[in-house]
Order: structure tokens, then sequence, then C-alpha cells
């Protein structure tokens, strides 16, 4: 299988880009930050396209990092370890690793993040995780800021993400979503990425009430581009705001009409993000290079690189 040659340990001499932490690149870049993120495929002939074919285009784009999305249950850890590694390992890029909790207990988390950390990942995102039922839960980590806590009180010293939610979730406001990022932060987490979000007004309302709150906690932007019927249903199950004229997109039934009208929905809000400022853009691509190509290279048109 695919994952057994990239199990190994690295080494010194690997050229591991772990040295420096995401948190640090947020901090110190005198632009935005660039990111995607990829889910792991289920079918072994996805897998090899991602690695064979996807991570070497995205690599071109010269991301800070690329992150890889854990399913809910915990069933894929390893194949995410995998793909971090050979993004850090083969790409010479860093990987975050994600990391849901509600599946597991004390000691199976414990090797989960031995795993990483034997790989030399030194970047996390601890998730929730959608809701699993509730006999397949454990009582350990039943939200995010107890898994940063967790991996704290282990003394790993990964660099640690956690989500946001600019328009709240779950009949949650908005100013409970800011405090429940201030619980992750002060659990011990470094920065945080957002849901997706189709009206940056949505986004920015939020990042000037965490900022409000106190909060030197940076919140990379989250962007999904609709260019397909998957990423449509996708936004549609999230219920954001409509924004940038995006209620032409949502209702586009053309699939190529609805590529292009997404590609360049997706560069202006983009655009008008870089302009207001924001400390970086986290690109939901759904292991498609192609969208993602076409965006940056509209946005040079739009917005200062």
């Amino acid at each position: 299988m695919v994952e057994t040659a990239a199990r190994n340990e690295k080494t010194e001499e690997d050229g591991n880009p772990m040295a420096e932490k995401i948190i640090d690149s947020i901090r110190k870049n005198r632009r935005p930050t660039l990111s995607f993120e990829l889910f792991p495929p289920r079918e072994e002939r996805d897998l090899e396209r991602l690695l064979a074919h996807t991570l070497p285009r995205l690599a071109k784009l010269r991301p800070d990092f690329i992150s890889v999305t854990c399913s809910p249950r915990g069933k894929n850890c390893e194949r995410v370890a995998m793909i971090a590694d050979t993004i850090e390992r083969a790409h010479g890029l860093r990987a975050l690793a994600h990391i849901t909790c509600q599946w597991a207990d004390r000691e199976e988390m414990r090797r989960v993040l031995d795993n990483l950390k034997s790989l030399r990942i030194a970047n996390v995102l601890a998730v929730r995780g959608d809701p699993i039922p509730a006999e397949e839960r454990k009582s350990d980590f039943p939200y995010a800021s107890r898994l940063v806590s967790y991996i704290r009180e282990l003394g790993h010293s990964f660099c640690i993400a956690v989500s946001a939610y600019p328009e709240g979730r779950e009949g949650r406001s908005v100013e409970e979503e800011v405090g429940l990022l201030r619980h992750k932060m002060e659990a011990g987490a470094d920065f945080s990425i957002s849901q997706l979000f189709l009206d940056n007004d949505a986004y920015l309302d939020f990042v000037a009430k965490v900022e409000g709150a106190g909060l030197n906690f940076p919140v990379l932007a989250g962007i999904m581009p609709i260019v397909t019927p998957k990423a449509r249903n996708f936004a549609r199950k999230c219920s954001p705001r409509m924004g940038l004229g995006y209620e032409a997109v949502m209702a586009e039934e053309d699939p190529e009409a609805l590529r292009e009208q997404g590609i360049e929905a997706a560069a202006r809000q983009a655009a008008a993000l870089l302009e207001a400022g924001v400390s970086g853009l986290h690109w939901y691509i759904l292991n498609e290079a192609g969208p993602i190509e076409a965006i940056i290279e509209r946005m040079k048109g739009l917005a200062p690189s």
C-alpha cells in the first residue's frame, strides 16, 4: 500500500521544514499566508492521484502549509499522518495534521500524537469533528479545548491550530463563538482557521469581535471555491450568508458556467480579503488543483501578490 513507503521516521538530513512552526510564519510574514486543505481519499486509486498529481501541482504554488483532514471517527488517522509526512518529506512543505477527538480516550489519543511526533510533524489542528453517534463517543475529549489541554499536558511542542466559526454554529451566537475561541487559546492553541464563509463582512466582523475581546489570536480566512456541484452542496450544508455575487453562483446549474463563475467569485472574494489585511487565506479545495490554480492566476489582476 501507499502508506508503507512514507511511514519511516524522518532524520535531520531530510530537510524537513518543521523547524519553523506555522504560527511563526503568520507572525513574521509581511504577507498573508497561503494554505490549502486536502482530505484523505478512501480509494487507493484516488490516493495515488492525490500523491502523484495533485500534490506536485499544489507544491508549485508554494503554500505556507497544506492541511490534511481527519474523519470524525478517527478511522483514517494513519493515512492523515502518511499524507502529512509526504507533504513534508517529498515536497519540502509544512503539513498541518488534523486530529478529531470524540472517538478517542487518552491512550488512543496519545498513540496518534506520538505517531505524528515520530514523523516530526510539528503542526496539528485540534477539532472535535462532526458529531458522531452517542454510543461511539468517549468522555475524555468531548470538545476541542480538552484536546488542546491534553496535548499541552503531554509536553509535546506542537503548534496547535483550532477552528473558528464566524457565523456561529449549532445555535450558538457569534459572541459565544468568540468566548469558545478564548477558551481554546487559553488551553494552549496558537491560531485558528475559519469555517468557510461567502460573505466577507461576516468574517471581518468576527475578527473585529475577536480583537475587541482582547484576543491576540490569528484567524485565517477559510474559503471554499464553489466550482462544482459537490462544493456547492457542501457549502449549502453550512448555511452561510451570501455575499460578493454568490447568489448567482449558488443558483447556477450548468457545470461549466458554475466553474467559471465560481473561480471569478472566489478570486474577487480573496482579493477583497487581502485588501482588508487578513492574516492568511486557507483554501478548501476538495482535492482539486485546477480551480485554485485558475483562481490564483485570476487574482493577479485583482490584488497585489
